[in-house]
């Protein structure tokens, strides 16, 4: 019996410093967080690929429809812990700036259920915010438009579109404060 308990806990210790040591590794040749467009390049910027996405509500909408505003583009998933942090904080954008931004989260997740249960939760705890007509949440089906057009398959990850349509700036993950995403629309 002693046996099995040493051996798992060396399995244990084992696995644990292989996960730290690919997690360290990985992060060192990442990219920084927030990597902004540099102004001067600015004319060059990447034009975002327009897309069409159905609202909760039976809104067909396309990326392109939405020129003239600022877009901030998040893509999320219920179960995804960064993803559940720095929700709060899009619906608050959209309510300080109805008139300049619009919200789009688009949905990874598998089960509509689950991403239902998760904006109850929103709505419950963020009422007035996420009535706003500048929020529109949709569901990403097969990953059509997270992984096919944008190639992303690390959640969170956000970017913020100019009212021209171009890529202006870009958030990998959920470690940046509201200021910086407030900085990257103004």
């Amino acid at each position: 019996m002693w046996r099995n308990l040493i051996l798992l806990s060396v399995c244990i210790a084992l696995g644990a410093g292989i996960t730290y040591w690919l997690d360290f590794s990985n992060s060192r040749g990442q990219a920084p967080m927030a990597e902004p467009i540099p102004k001067q390049a600015a004319k060059s910027a990447a034009k975002v690929p327009d897309f069409d996405f159905t609202t909760l509500d039976g809104q067909v909408k396309s990326i392109s429809g939405l020129q003239g505003k600022t877009v901030v583009l998040n893509f999320w998933a219920s179960w995804c812990a960064p993803c559940v942090k720095e929700f709060p904080y899009f619906l608050r954008l959209a309510e300080e700036f109805p008139n300049d931004v619009v919200f789009v989260g688009l949905s990874s997740d598998h089960d509509m259920s689950a991403m239902n249960r998760f904006l109850s939760k929103m709505s419950y705890a963020h009422p007035k915010q996420m009535e706003g007509r500048n929020i529109l949440i949709a569901l990403d089906e097969g990953g059509k438009i997270t992984r096919d057009q944008f190639q992303t398959y690390r959640l969170p990850e956000t970017i913020i579109i100019d009212p021209k349509g171009r890529m202006k700036t870009k958030f990998i993950g959920a470690d940046w404060a509201y200021e910086d995403l407030v900085q990257s629309i103004q």
